[in-house]
């Protein structure tokens, strides 16, 4: 059966799923023609890349600026300036590190084998844990921590599933009503667009009717006769 893949249009960010392989592709909302490209970030980044595809930050990879979009970003390096747009997953490896002011995502991945620590919240959809976190998580999803996978901290959301060999240790704030401290950030809305000024109109001005001027009748002349 051909592979399923979820796409969100780095345009207008309209969501669609797409089967099969294919290099590029149209959004069917805003017809812009969409890139699918696998790119490796390996040194220091300042460009701006957008793909549907995954982008990949290895342990010498740091981004420093530009402007990613991407469906997918696999981090193992760091991200310290510029915008990341993940519109699906983050998926965290180990040395993983992010100011989370330059990251938008929806869900977040702990990969297996991964110590994460992170000193700030981390705001997502879904997470899901196979290594080792240690955070305050906010979700609005679920949080699944996967057999192998440990989580410490602070878990503040709706639904909490631990499968068995799996360890938690941390303050649970979990149930029906638990939203997160902070909104999360929108991973698909695209960049802003500049838009055409147009002219200011003013009402028209109603033009008043000539005032009908009211006089005495005029008296018809009288013929005086001598």
């Amino acid at each position: 059966m051909p592979e399923r893949h979820e796409i969100v249009c780095y345009e207008c960010g309209f969501a669609f799923v797409l089967q099969g392989r294919f290099e590029k592709t149209y959004c069917p909302k805003c017809r812009q023609c969409l890139t699918f490209e696998t790119i490796t970030i390996d040194g220091v980044s300042r460009r701006t890349v957008k793909t549907i595809g995954v982008v990949t930050v290895t342990p010498a990879g740091k981004i420093a600026g530009g402007r990613i979009v991407a469906t997918d970003v696999i981090l193992a390096g760091a991200i310290n300036g510029g915008q990341v747009c993940v519109s699906r997953r983050l998926e965290l490896r180990e040395g993983a590190t992010f100011k989370p002011d330059c990251v938008s995502m929806r869900d977040v991945r702990i990969h297996a084998g991964a110590r994460i620590a992170l000193d700030h919240d981390l705001v997502c959809r879904d997470l899901e844990v196979d290594g080792f976190l240690k955070a305050r998580v906010h979700a609005d999803g679920l949080i699944a921590v996967r057999r192998g996978g440990f989580l410490s901290g602070e878990i503040h959301g709706p639904r909490l599933a631990v499968q068995d060999g799996a360890g938690l240790s941390a303050v649970l704030d979990v149930g029906p009503g638990c939203a997160p401290a902070a909104p999360r950030k929108t991973s698909t809305a695209p960049a802003e667009k500049p838009t055409l000024s147009q002219p200011e109109t003013r009402p028209e001005k109603k033009k008043r009717a000539p005032a009908s001027r009211k006089g005495k009748p005029r008296k018809a002349a009288q013929n005086k006769s001598t």
